[in-house]
């Protein structure tokens, strides 16, 4: 379509948060990883989702239950309460994440 008509720009969904592109791609990958959601929880760019395909949420809430067991185990082991409050801070963003995509 675009080879066909010089200037033309197509534009296929148009997504609330830029970030949530290259979560899209990497959930139809299947390449999401407990790093990178730690990531997004941490900085507060987890993903909107309003524009996300039915596989792309399962995959991006499989990952996200999936963070939120490896923090809770990381948890029981944690002495300091600055890193304990930090754990639990992506915790619940996690959480919060999973009950509004569900």
């Amino acid at each position: 379509l675009t080879s066909a008509r010089s200037g033309l720009t197509v534009n296929f969904v148009q997504l609330k948060q830029a970030s949530d592109a290259e979560v899209y791609i990497r959930a139809d990958q299947g390449k999401l990883t407990n790093k990178g959601v730690i990531d997004r929880a941490s900085s507060g760019q987890l993903v909107d989702g309003s524009a996300a395909t039915c596989s792309e949420l399962e995959q991006i809430m499989n990952v996200d239950r999936k963070t939120i067991k490896i923090e809770q185990n990381l948890l029981k082991a944690m002495k300091d309460p600055e890193q304990i409050k930090k754990v639990e801070d992506i915790e619940q963003s996690l959480e919060r994440q999973v009950e509004r995509l569900h």
